[in-house]
């Protein structure tokens, strides 16, 4: 598929943290940490980070570089300055080609053993679908944040693969290829790893048939105090396609990785709940052809969350954090919002550093 997104727009705004101002003084966030920062080309107008916590408010423009601070402290009013932009996004195709390299090797490894990997199309997955996106008058190129259609339904095939990946505890492996799908794939399992080619390369996106549906790839909610674990989704795209309200949806699921992933037109490209130790790295939330309403969404208590050198483009809103504790954001790079490009409301220990 034709490579990136566009490059270089401005965010609307950079940070929130903690519930607009109020009487009771909640919501706010505890041990707020940030350091490293560049803001990508916002203006002081724009770069606005502000939050509540129980002494008080903080509002102000900031980017360039900010001293580490914890809870309330006096507004900082810095220079807008653009200069790690190119840097991080150096890093972070540097990592996406590392990545694509081990990812390479994974399914060689499988090839060589063709009984320790499970492959959708032997189940009769076609991948046969297209995403395509022009900008303005431009042609239309396959790109994984396009629009996405195809004749054919491979929601049983690929359900069937994944059932059967769950039952035999085997990894499970997409081609490339769009694999157009009527109804949420449902990963009801621990220990499953799911792997594609490249995150432009393979694609699983919603047919009409998801309209309203919960999410593309869908990790069920299991009774309370019960949660899959170990599970690795890497190196493929979900795409909502404007039909499901969200890419990938995993709730209650503990110690978990989500690695060269893309996810695109949807409520949230990501959305994580009740869950912890979940990790993001080397990731696509969100094109400029196809951003999302949020690129992660995490919620109701998530706890020992990392979100590591990626790129969110085209989204309102990068990462939103509500209600959990002991969050990382490194080395992402944040462009192009309708909104902030992080909130954190409600959360105990924040680290944004080197975005």
């Amino acid at each position: 598929m034709a490579q990136g997104c566009a490059k270089g727009r401005r965010n609307a705004g950079w940070l929130q943290a903690g519930a607009e101002p109020s009487a009771s003084g909640g919501g706010g966030v505890r041990g707020l940490v940030i350091h490293n920062v560049s803001v990508l080309g916002a203006t002081p107008a724009s770069a606005e980070l502000s939050w509540l916590c129980s002494n008080g408010t903080l509002h102000g423009s900031v980017s360039a570089v900010v001293p580490p601070m914890a809870g309330c402290v006096a507004p900082k009013h810095l220079k807008s300055d653009d200069r790690g932009s190119a840097a991080q996004r150096r890093r972070i195709a540097s990592n996406a080609a590392s990545h694509r390299q081990r990812l390479r090797g994974q399914r060689l490894r499988g090839v060589a053993r063709q009984e320790s990997v499970i492959n959708v199309r032997d189940f009769g997955a076609t991948g046969s679908g297209a995403c395509m996106y022009g900008e303005g008058s431009a042609p239309q190129q396959p790109q994984p944040y396009g629009e996405c259609s195809g004749d054919h339904d491979d929601h049983a095939a690929v359900q069937q693969a994944v059932n059967a990946a769950i039952a035999q505890r085997r990894p499970l492996y997409f081609s490339s290829g769009v694999y157009m799908v009527g109804k949420p794939i449902v990963i009801n399992g621990s220990d499953v790893s799911i792997f594609g080619d490249y995150w432009q390369d393979t694609v699983i996106a919603a047919a009409p048939g998801c309209k309203g549906a919960e999410a593309v790839l869908l990790f069920p909610t299991l009774a309370e105090g019960n949660h899959f674990g170990w599970n690795e989704v890497s190196g493929l795209s979900v795409n909502a396609n404007n039909f499901a309200n969200f890419g990938i949806q995993a709730l209650t699921m503990t110690r978990s990785r989500f690695t060269g992933i893309g996810a695109f037109r949807a409520q949230a490209g990501l959305r994580l709940a009740s869950g912890w130790e979940l990790h993001i790295e080397d990731s696509y939330l969100g094109c400029a052809g196809g951003g999302n309403d949020v690129g992660v969404l995490a919620t109701a208590a998530i706890n020992s969350l990392v979100v590591l050198n990626s790129q969110f483009e085209g989204d309102h809103v990068g990462i939103a954090v509500n209600d959990g504790s002991n969050v990382r954001l490194e080395g992402n790079v944040i462009e192009g919002m309708g909104g902030a490009a992080i909130i954190v409301n409600s959360v105990a220990g924040v680290v944004v550093s080197a975005n």
